[in-house]
């Protein structure tokens, strides 16, 4: 009786081992898993900001680009008006 006590007690620690082995498997897949996880929060960060500044500086542009349209049609007015009058005289 104390064989079969023994053998149980022994395949009950080789079993424990075993689980314990593969909860620390787990353990250092999901630390593993946790750090990629961060950096890629970074790096989503990083480029949520850039998207922004770039976003702000098509806005700027967007503007400015406005404004030359505006001017431009102006410069075309003003030369019309100037070769309409010189084509008067």
């Amino acid at each position: 009786m104390n064989i079969v006590l023994l053998a149980l007690t022994g395949v009950l620690v080789v079993l424990t081992a075993v689980v314990t082995w593969f909860a620390w498997q787990t353990v250092c897949e999901s630390r593993k898993a946790t750090a990629a996880i961060r950096k890629t929060v970074v790096e989503s960060t990083k480029a949520t900001e850039a998207v922004q500044r770039l976003l702000a500086v098509a806005k700027d542009t967007a503007s400015s680009s406005t404004k030359s349209v505006a001017a431009a049609e102006q410069t075309v007015a003003a030369a019309e008006g100037l070769l309409t009058g010189r084509e008067r005289q």
